[in-house]
């Protein structure tokens, strides 16, 4: 299974699916030049099926299988940090996710504008600061209650999508728009 979309970041590319399954190429000129830089194991990589991740200033963000919330080296597979703390709060869950969204208001011009907004299987909504340093959580927000039921445990499941300065999101009883706008713009 692979729901989450292959990811391009200069000529590297990165396939992630099932158990823990992920691998990151460097693709060459021709099919004989692409070469294999790492395949996921415990120690290395991320592995998610269903999320696609996301390469921001020359680190990848995303979930793993486990629940988990990672950020690492693309070249080499090599973990900055981990954390359970944007997924499942703190414990595993199996083929637990998080959708990563970047939020970039400066259009490139400063990495320090730049946010992730990521949207966990509770119904949550996370905004935080892109860093390979450490996870950094700045605000979060409950958004809809979670109703499909898995591997005992209810969740969301849905790719959130944005337009209009809000949130479109679902779940398997209703859609929502919520305003990301601030309070007092116009």
């Amino acid at each position: 299974m692979s729901i989450g979309v292959p990811r391009l970041y200069g000529d590297l590319i990165y396939l992630g699916a099932t158990f823990d399954f992920g691998q990151m190429l460097r693709l060459g000129p021709t099919a004989d030049d692409v070469k294999v830089l790492w395949t996921t194991d415990s120690q290395i990589g991320a592995g998610s099926p269903m999320a696609t991740p996301l390469f921001f200033d020359g680190v990848y963000y995303g979930d793993r299988r486990s629940g988990s919330y990672i950020c690492f080296d693309p070249e080499t597979g090599e973990k900055h940090w981990e954390t359970f703390a944007a997924s499942t709060g703190g414990r595993p869950a199996n083929y637990s996710n998080i959708f990563t969204i970047l939020h970039d208001p400066s259009d490139g011009k400063s990495k320090e504008a730049a946010r992730l907004f990521l949207v966990n299987e509770k119904g949550d909504l996370i905004i935080a600061r892109p860093s390979p340093k450490r996870y950094e959580e700045i605000d979060r927000c409950h958004l809809i209650e979670p109703t499909y039921r898995v591997m005992g445990r209810t969740v969301v499941w849905s790719h959130p999508a944005f337009a209009n300065r809000s949130i479109y999101y679902r779940n398997d009883k209703e859609i929502i728009c919520v305003s990301l706008a601030a309070e007092d713009a116009e």
